[in-house]
């Protein structure tokens, strides 16, 4: 098995700052240095996912350029990179809300949390708000157990595609979205290597 490359903050950055900025950032002045926390969180799933820079015993899992491309694509198409959606303060449409009556009134409750719009699924309540929020640790933690998932899916579904209809339900290994999410996959995977390469040559 060949060594992995560890990509880079800057380039994952670069690749976060090339989508549409959200209609709630248009005007968000902290809005770099969100996106950049955003980039070291991806850079850690991507490196441990391959055990890069892990002490001790580590099972690698996949390679960072993978893992790297699926998060960036996953964040965009869950949340386009919304601050007020990673820092847990959704719209009442938005985070997959449930909503219910208590002594008359009603209370929305979202099932869904980080920019990948993670479900509890049976966590526990530490592991749960373990993710709130957007400090880095929050969101490395999220890129994390989002990472993890997308191993699981690749290993019970064989493809990129089956890994993201996996996470959307549990079960499934194909959907016409998670085609499209794929596709952008792979076109991120060529947008990183590009800046890599161009960063390497200067």
């Amino acid at each position: 098995m060949s060594p992995p490359i560890s990509i880079p903050v800057a380039a994952i950055v670069a690749v976060l700052k090339s989508y549409p900025v959200a209609q709630i950032d248009l005007h968000e002045e902290n809005r770099d240095e969100h996106i950049n926390i955003m980039g070291q969180a991806i850079h850690y799933a991507g490196d441990r996912a391959a055990c890069i820079g892990i002490e001790g015993p580590c099972k690698r899992i996949a390679e960072p350029l993978q893992v790297v491309a699926e998060l960036i694509v996953q964040a965009e198409r869950e949340s386009a990179l919304a601050s007020n959606v990673w820092s847990d303060e959704c719209k009442p449409w938005e985070c997959d809300p449930s909503k219910y009556r208590a002594n008359g009134v009603v209370v929305i409750v979202h099932k869904a949390r980080s920019p990948w719009q993670l479900h509890q699924n049976g966590w526990s309540a530490e592991r749960w708000e373990v993710i709130r929020g957007p400090s880095l640790f929050a969101t490395s933690q999220a890129a994390w157990e989002s990472a993890k998932m997308f191993a699981g899916g690749h290993g019970r579904c064989k493809s990129t595609a089956g890994a993201f209809a996996a996470l959307a339900d549990g079960h499934s290994c194909t959907s016409k979205q998670s085609e499209d999410r794929a596709a952008e996959v792979e076109r991120v995977k060529v947008r990183l290597m590009q800046i890599v390469r161009e960063t390497n040559v200067r």
